[in-house]
C-alpha cells in the first residue's frame, strides 16, 4: 500500500495530474519469482503546491473497490478521506522538529476484519551498520511521458558483514527527474534483499486540477486524530 510522507517539500507553479504505477518483483532462492500486483495511484498537485493521492483497495474497478484519498495543503490539516465509511480523518499539521523521526503513512487495508489503515511514526534504523561505498553516474536525458527528464544511476556497495552476509551486497537505484514537471517521472531500484521495484508515472496532464479535489467532501463526517492514527473499518 501506499507510503505517503508527511513533511514533503513544496513545489509551487508546475500542476499536474497523473498515475503513479508500482511494480514489484522478487526472486527466491530456488529461482521462483514472486510479482505483486500492480499498484496504481492517482496523484494531483496545483499550483499552490497542494497534492492528493487516490488509491482503490479491494478492486482497481471504482464500482467494487474503495477509495482511499489522501490530501495534504501547503499548511494546516491533512485529510485522509475512506469512501465506503464516508468518513474524513483530520491530523494536525506536523509540528517542526529537529528528532531525526520521518512521520509517514502506510495504508494496511484488511478487507475482513477493523484494522485497516494506520498512520505510523517510523524512525531510522538505530543499529549501526557499516556506510556502503558509493558511485553515481549520469544517465543523460530523455523525453518520458512527454516530459524531458535527467537520469541517474547510483551504485551502494555493501561490504561484507553488513548485516550477517558473506559477500558484498549491491543495490542500484536509477531515477528520472524532471526539472519542469519538478517530480521522478521513473524510479528503479534493484537490491538482493527485496527485489526489483519500478515506479513511474504515466498519463500526465499539464492542467490545474480541480480546486475542489483538495477538500474534504461536505458530506463526510470529520473525526480528528489526535496520535497520527487512523482505523478504517471495510467488512
Amino acid at each position: 500500500m501506499p507510503r505517503l510522507e508527511v513533511h514533503r517539500p513544496v513545489v509551487n507553479g508546475a500542476p499536474y495530474s497523473a498515475e503513479e504505477v508500482t511494480d514489484r518483483t522478487q526472486t527466491l532462492a530456488d529461482g521462483t519469482h514472486i510479482t505483486q500486483n500492480t499498484q496504481i495511484v492517482r496523484l494531483y498537485r496545483d499550483s499552490e503546491g497542494r497534492t492528493r493521492r487516490e488509491w482503490f483497495v479491494g478492486s482497481s474497478n471504482p464500482s467494487e473497490g474503495v477509495m482511499i484519498v489522501w490530501i495534504m495543503p501547503v499548511s494546516g490539516f491533512r485529510y485522509l478521506l475512506d469512501s465506503y465509511n464516508h468518513i474524513a480523518h483530520r491530523f494536525a499539521p506536523p509540528e517542526k522538529t529537529n528528532d531525526p523521526v520521518r512521520y509517514s503513512q502506510e495504508a494496511h487495508v484488511v478487507m475482513q476484519g477493523a484494522n485497516a489503515t494506520a498512520l505510523q511514526a517510523v524512525k531510522p534504523p538505530t543499529a549501526r551498520t557499516k556506510a556502503p561505498e558509493v558511485s553515481a553516474e549520469s544517465l543523460g536525458s530523455q523525453v518520458m511521458e512527454g516530459v524531458s527528464a535527467e537520469g541517474k544511476k547510483v551504485t551502494r556497495t555493501f561490504p561484507v558483514g553488513t548485516i550477517g552476509d558473506d559477500g558484498p551486497l549491491v543495490s542500484v537505484t536509477e531515477t528520472w527527474f524532471s526539472p519542469d514537471l519538478k517530480e521522478y517521472v521513473l524510479t528503479k531500484t534493484s537490491d538482493p534483499r527485496t527485489g526489483e521495484s519500478i515506479v513511474r508515472l504515466r498519463n500526465i496532464e499539464r492542467s490545474e486540477p480541480d480546486p475542489a479535489l483538495f477538500r474534504a467532501p461536505s458530506d463526510y463526517q470529520m473525526v480528528d486524530d489526535e496520535h497520527d492514527h487512523a482505523e478504517i473499518k471495510i467488512p
